[in-house]
């Protein structure tokens, strides 16, 4: 259903395009526009019921629920977001999330493939955008601070696991500007791994231009596509101690399990 609207949708817009291109006193513009105002009429029609019946049958707040359909649509008719797969994640049940860091709109990417609200690890500074903050709010984000070791983030993190959350950590710990690598982890997310021991699903987004400015990373269009992970197997790692040597390795381990994600078209060598 989702697929035919975007699609539907896509095509309306194509149509008006083209008609408002079309020269003056031609018949053909006012078929079109009507044509493409009529689509885009009942898929709005079809989205609102959709989402009605959605809201009725739902135990999280419409606020919530609106946000996250939003969400989903400008992700996929903006930045033509691609995913491999339906939804990859369990539908209950505590997940830690891991991705490479290529925009800001990251977080909009991923969390446009799941029904499940992803709790996102974000720099606090971001917190201090004014208009912003609802949006926080409404999805749970812990907020670390870039300083160092930040024990009430680790704290918050496993709070919301232990409510069987999904809990989105970039490793890198910022936005590799590098397209063709990914960038070296910091221990917060190997450290959380371990503590909780809970499942592990790491996500590559191929986007082909990376950057740190949030107006540019936001509403340039993407192209993006979004690769999907199963669970990566760290029993070996949960009975050795924890120190910083595995911390290391550990980190090393969930890079290279997001590098395996990157389509070989994207690859470089």
């Amino acid at each position: 259903m989702r697929l035919s609207l975007l699609h539907a949708t896509r095509f309306a817009a194509a149509t008006a395009s083209q008609a408002l291109a079309s020269p003056l006193g031609d018949p053909a513009p006012l078929f079109a526009n009507l044509l493409a105002a009529a689509t885009l009429l009942v898929i709005s029609l079809i989205i609102i019921g959709l989402m009605w019946f959605d809201v009725r049958r739902s135990s999280e707040r419409v606020a919530i629920y609106l946000t996250f359909r939003a969400i989903w649509l400008f992700s996929k008719l903006w930045h033509g977001v691609r995913h491999r797969g339906s939804d990859p994640l369990p539908p209950t049940g505590p997940i830690i999330l891991i991705s490479n860091h290529t925009s800001p709109a990251d977080p909009f990417f991923l969390q446009s493939a799941t029904p499940r609200v992803i709790s996102f690890m974000m720099a606090r500074e971001y917190a201090d955008i004014r208009g912003l903050q609802w949006l926080f709010r409404l999805g749970n984000t812990i907020l670390v601070n870039r300083t160092g070791r930040d024990t009430a983030a680790t704290k918050a993190a496993i709070r919301a696991l232990r409510a069987g959350a999904v809990v989105g950590i970039f490793p890198e710990g910022g936005i590799h500007l590098d397209a063709n690598t990914v960038g070296k982890a910091k221990p917060g997310a190997a450290m959380l791994a371990l503590l909780t021991r809970v499942p592990v699903i790491p996500a590559f987004v191929d986007r082909p231009v990376h950057t740190n400015q949030l107006l540019q990373g936001v509403a340039s269009p993407a192209s993006a596509r979004v690769f999907f992970g199963r669970p990566i197997d760290l029993s070996g790692y949960h009975e050795r101690g924890h120190d910083e040597a595995l911390l290391r390795e550990l980190s090393e381990r969930l890079m290279a399990e997001i590098e395996k994600l990157r389509p070989p078209a994207a690859r470089t060598n």
